[in-house]
């Protein structure tokens, strides 16, 4: 683990807490392995079929380091001793385990091999405290690299969706469609919009081009499209989160509810399947207040549907919306309707 005193401080207690909790598994052997691609250098391939909300892989990180320690692919903002010392802190095995994961992002004469590899293999940790901690005087962001997580390559359209977990102090990835044996799993490294944003986040980031299936295939007439569907789910995600006052937020017709189930439709052929959860659950908060509770009712079993499929049933993004459900069970047997929870 690498940070400033200060912030070690703060997240260490806590996760010697969430170290004491299993790590959840898929109660077999792993259901992939990790092997060379065509362009990509290794990846990871399916060894059977994967069912869509099958947890692929629960894994603890190698290294967790602060963002702002990482600076850019030129400029490593801290000495060479310090991450030299991070280094030597990791056991033999784990140390060449990790130096064999690529490093696109030590060029300059102040970059470090450490952090090079940290942020072409890194992963989002989060506030490692938690959003409730009163004494976190700021959010200590920080990004998890993983020995076998981290083989996963991109893909604009993924099959697998990551999230850090937490409570268990874990990466996890989720199948978010039915992955045949033989395929390749991919997450997404980027939630950029159109495909020139995401080209220009690999040159930026990696020195080179997007390499996924998605990008490779696609015609200038699929890319247009692409572009549109994704701005549109953008748009009323957008929309949705920004009604501060829900009540007041234009009523949804039939017509419009359909325009929703349409935008709904293009989250899922692009892949944006945090975005569907977040359209349903959000609107279904503006059903509530607007007094259409059956609706509303609707849309958060689909969201928790989403949610328990790309974050996993013991997501803090499940417990949220069971409480909700709960709650509009209660206000709905009020009412005498028959009706159940999830």
């Amino acid at each position: 683990m690498i940070g400033t005193r200060a912030e070690l401080e703060h997240i260490i207690p806590f996760g010697e807490v969430a170290l004491k909790k299993p790590l959840p598994s898929n109660g077999g052997e792993r259901p992939f392995r990790v092997q060379e691609t065509e362009q990509k250098g290794l990846g990871m391939f399916a060894t059977r079929v994967i069912k869509a909300g099958e947890l692929v892989l629960a894994e603890r990180p190698t290294v967790l380091s602060p963002r702002d320690s990482l600076g850019n692919k030129y400029f490593a903002p801290l000495e060479p001793a310090f991450y030299d010392a991070a280094l030597a802190a990791l056991s033999e095995g784990a140390r060449a385990a990790f130096m064999t994961l690529v490093d696109r992002c030590s060029l300059g004469k102040r970059a470090h091999p450490l952090a090079g590899r940290i942020m072409t293999n890194g992963f989002t940790a989060g506030n490692l405290l938690g959003e409730d901690a009163e004494d976190n005087p700021q959010d200590v962001v920080f990004a998890a690299t993983y020995l076998l997580i981290s083989r996963a390559n991109h893909d604009c359209i993924p099959n697998a969706h990551y999230h850090w977990h937490r409570a268990r102090w874990c990466g996890q990835l989720h199948a978010t469609r039915d992955i045949a044996a033989g395929e390749e799993i991919t997450v997404k490294y980027t939630t950029l919009t159109t495909h020139a944003e995401r080209q220009a986040f690999f040159q930026k980031q990696y020195s080179c081009s997007c390499l996924c299936r998605t990008c490779l295939d696609a015609s200038p007439e699929d890319v247009r499209r692409s572009d549109e569907r994704r701005e549109a789910v953008v748009q009323l995600l957008c929309r949705l989160e920004n009604a501060l006052d829900p009540s007041a937020y234009p009523l949804l017709q039939d017509s419009e509810e359909r325009a929703v189930r349409r935008t709904l439709e293009c989250a899922r052929r692009e892949g944006m399947m945090f975005q569907y959860a977040n359209i349903l659950h959000q609107g279904s908060r503006i059903m509530q207040m607007q007094d259409s509770p059956l609706v509303a009712f609707d849309w958060l079993k689909e969201a928790r549907r989403a949610y328990a499929m790309i974050l996993g049933e013991d997501s803090i993004g499940v417990v949220q919306v069971d409480d909700i459900g709960q709650y509009l069970v209660d206000r709905m047997r009020a009412r005498g309707m028959q009706c159940s929870w999830p």
